[in-house]
């Protein structure tokens, strides 16, 4: 799962930098579509549970990835304005 969720990640990220979207904004979307993808897979396949959700399941896994999102922005802004990266290498 996770390399799929890296992969979609990596590639909605450089398909809206390519279309001139701001670095961070294609950050929030590209991020946001892999933890999207992660939950619905996970859900199903890895510890298929079927059905209703729960409201706190989907909110305590958005939160953890809101927090990872919020860090990974910042590294992504320090590499890339502090240390002169292009945001695409300093992504990896």
């Amino acid at each position: 799962m996770g390399g799929l969720n890296t992969a979609i990640d990596f590639f909605v990220f450089s398909f809206l930098s390519y279309l001139g979207v701001y670095y961070i904004i294609a950050q929030c979307i590209s991020y946001g579509c892999g933890v999207l993808n992660s939950y619905l897979l996970n859900r199903t396949w890895t510890f298929q549970q079927q059905g209703k959700r729960k409201r706190h399941e989907f909110l305590k896994f958005t939160l953890l990835n809101a927090f990872t999102l919020i860090v990974t922005s910042f590294l992504l802004t320090l590499f890339h304005l502090n240390l002169i990266y292009h945001f695409l290498t300093a992504r990896f």
